[in-house]
């Protein structure tokens, strides 16, 4: 699992919160909002969701429509809600869909690592875990090298359910890429894992 996602944790405590007792859908927009200093995009970002197909017109001397981190934003918070929409469907809650895409990339995580991981204080991650173990999804069970650690396992439910996901998240993604042209397709990715090392490792600062 690539260690790009730290840089986010420091703005964990901010997200609101959904009914499952993790982060909404739009949280994890809103803390790399946070974390860079933006996080008074989110009504501007609200705002966009309820009058989809509009947008601000890009033009010379425009500054927002042109602002790194509001395209970082608002391209994260309309890719996110069209594939999260899709895992509601599935009868998911957001954080429940990340719990499983998690042990999906590395199963027998710790409640820590999964809480880091998904970016969900540990506490919230705990009682995302006690829904989906009662639900079949997952299975707590004692660390074979020391005793005092739990691990967290898919069961075969939550297998056959995360490899279905992650399968229509990579078409999802497909898609998306899709709109772009091949070479601007190709290296958004790398841009994006380029820039989230550079932050984690303090390459950037913000004074």
């Amino acid at each position: 699992m690539p260690n790009v996602w730290p840089i986010l944790r420091d703005a964990a405590d901010a997200a609101p919160q959904d009914e499952g007792g993790g982060q909404s859908p739009a949280s994890w927009t809103n803390k790399l909002m946070q974390l860079l200093g933006i996080a008074g995009w989110h009504n501007s970002l609200e705002h966009m969701r309820s009058r989809r197909g509009q947008s601000l017109a890009q033009a010379p001397g425009k500054f927002v429509s042109s602002y790194l981190l509001y395209l970082l934003a608002a391209s994260s918070e309309a890719a996110s809600h069209q594939f999260h929409a899709r895992v509601r469907e599935m009868g998911l809650r957001v954080p429940e869909w990340r719990v499983l895409a998690c042990l999906f990339d590395q199963d027998g995580l710790m409640i820590t690592q999964l809480a880091r991981f998904s970016l969900m204080e540990q506490s919230r991650m705990t009682r995302i875990v006690d829904q989906m173990e009662k639900r079949g999804l997952v299975a707590r069970k004692s660390d074979e090298g020391d005793g005092r650690r739990v691990r967290v396992y898919l069961t075969a439910d939550g297998q056959s359910l995360s490899a279905d996901l992650v399968e229509e998240a990579q078409d999802h993604e497909t898609r998306l890429l899709s709109a772009l042209s091949p070479a601007d397709a190709e290296r958004i990715k790398p841009s994006l894992v380029r820039l989230l090392e550079a932050l984690d490792s303090s390459l950037i600062s913000n004074e």
